[in-house]
């Protein structure tokens, strides 16, 4: 008969029997559970001693390569191996340049896609910007020559011009004329020399007493003076000839932009362009006059008096 020693050693080795068996059933259930992938993802079966697995993984690399303009770099370790297959399973790949941390511990550059993102978002911000301007305006190379030498004769010979822009929204006539008066303060500012921006809208002086303020307002502000916002018309325009008599404004020319010029041109007796127009006359003013308008017939609306005191020199903006 069997002694209790026997019986004890035969018990302990059933129970280890049972250990092995539910480790077994347990490594087995964790194989699968890790083989087990979405079905949008590849099913990669990793083993660090698999020829197969590490031929997936270069053949997925060699593919990846082909679509993507920078050259994926793999150290052929296991670690690096494990690394691109956890990001395969997981559906998080992406191609970069992958380092050993413990061969190298340089910091991953960004990839250069990204960075020509990044450019192309910021270039694109600018030109929707309203302040946006570009060096070049292809197609209206004649237009912003013909301006420039106009407003130079003003500024450099002393000469008063009036021209007037004329073409359909959008057709280029006030980033033409911005182009042009960012250039001759490029060309004169270095030399000491400069002029005033008067900027009109027929939208928003609505009369002339309103356009006739808010010209005094801006000179004002040239000057660092004392802005009468009450001041009527014959006031301020009495003003504005004391400054330049008084010779405020030597060798400083003001440029006088009107915008939306058929609206000025339709107002009752025009007695804001009457009195620009006389400026243009004078030998105490030193300025230019710039109006631009949609209309092809603007020029024909101003009065009798108007036509006679002023010869706007024409350019025409048609669409390309």
């Amino acid at each position: 008969a069997p002694t209790t020693q026997q019986k004890n050693k035969t018990r302990d080795d059933d129970d280890e029997e049972e250990e092995d068996g539910a480790e077994k059933h347990n490594k087995k259930q964790d194989d699968e559970g890790d083989n087990t992938t979405d079905d949008k993802t590849p099913k990669w079966n990793w083993s660090e001693n698999s020829e197969n697995t590490i031929k997936d993984v270069d053949a997925h690399l060699e593919a990846v390569e082909t679509l993507v303009p920078n050259r994926v770099e793999l150290i052929a370790t296991s670690q690096g191996k494990r690394k691109i297959h956890e990001e395969l399973q997981t559906g998080f790949f992406f191609p970069r340049t992958l380092v050993d941390n413990e061969s190298s511990k340089s910091a991953e550059e960004p990839d250069a896609a990204i960075r020509d993102l990044d450019g192309v978002r910021r270039k694109v911000q600018r030109q929707l910007s309203s302040l946006h301007l570009p060096e070049e305006l292809p197609g209206l190379e004649d237009q912003r020559a013909a301006l420039y030498a106009l407003l130079d004769k003003t500024l450099n010979h002393a000469q008063n011009n009036a021209a007037l822009l004329v073409g359909h929204r959008g057709s280029g006539k006030t980033a033409v004329l911005r182009q042009v008066l960012r250039d001759l303060k490029r060309e004169y500012n270095p030399k000491g020399r400069s002029f005033v921006e008067i900027y009109l809208n027929g939208f928003h002086q609505t009369d002339d007493t309103l356009a006739m303020r808010e010209i005094v307002r801006q000179l004002c502000l040239e000057m660092e003076m004392e802005v009468f916002k009450r001041a009527s018309f014959s006031d301020n325009l009495h003003f504005l000839l004391e400054v330049l008599s008084q010779g405020r404004m030597v060798n400083c020319p003001i440029f006088f932009v009107l915008d939306e010029f058929d609206l000025f041109a339709e107002r009752p007796k025009q007695t804001l362009l009457y009195s620009l127009s006389d400026l243009l006359q004078s030998t105490h003013a030193q300025i230019a006059l710039i109006a631009l308008s949609t209309r092809l017939n603007a020029a024909d609306l101003l009065e009798k008096r108007n036509r006679s005191r002023v010869s706007f020199r024409s350019l025409l903006f048609s669409h390309l």
